[in-house]
């Protein structure tokens, strides 16, 4: 049940000089697989892979490019930067609004806890994955992962906030996503396949 190579296809290199090779594998399971190897000196110093998935009709692919390491170093600042933000923004709401988050659903059923974090079942989970989630965890965990930045509109709106700071935070999150997004979209124009 190992990897078989299927075939190799050599292909010049970013720089022109050399050459690279893709591999594809398979294996007894049905599943396929890609090796890119870099085999210019050059390139080896200046190029590195990217790699990134497309989903169509609940099939996802996946795709790689030769991109310079120039490029890939400002995709991983960006991406911590947006980490690091995003965990401050859970620090942000933990310490802020974390007790209040929590009274506010004292005393509730957990339907009517349900009923208010997915808009009366309008959002995800929905009731059963919900319980399950509780029964797993218990509700004090579930309603302490609402206290992050994905889930930032749902807390905001339920505690009816106005908290200028958390709305700037979340205007920067924006930012440093959209400029991920923008990056990514040059560095697949530019790509060398």
């Amino acid at each position: 049940m190992s990897w078989e190579d299927d075939r190799t296809d050599i292909r010049p290199c970013p720089c022109g000089k050399g050459n690279s090779s893709v591999t594809y594998r398979s294996d007894d399971w049905g599943r396929h697989d890609e090796v890119w190897s870099m085999h210019c000196p050059q390139c080896q110093k200046t190029y590195g892979l990217y790699c990134y998935v497309r989903n169509y009709e609940m099939i996802s692919e996946t795709y790689y490019l030769w991109v310079p390491k120039q490029d890939l170093r400002e995709l991983e600042n960006l991406e911590a930067a947006i980490q690091k933000h995003e965990d401050g923004v859970a620090a942000y709401l933990e310490h802020q609004y974390g007790v209040q988050w929590m009274r506010h659903f004292e005393g509730k059923s957990k339907k009517r806890v349900w009923t208010e974090l997915t808009n009366d079942g309008q959002c995800y989970p929905q009731l059963s994955t919900f319980y399950g989630q509780v029964r797993g965890v218990g509700l004090e965990r579930v309603l302490s992962g609402y206290l992050r930045y994905d889930t930032v509109d749902t807390v905001t709106h339920l505690l009816n906030l106005r908290d200028s700071m958390l709305a700037s935070h979340v205007r920067r999150m924006e930012s440093l996503k959209s400029k991920l997004v923008a990056k990514n979209k040059l560095i697949r124009a530019a790509g060398v396949r």
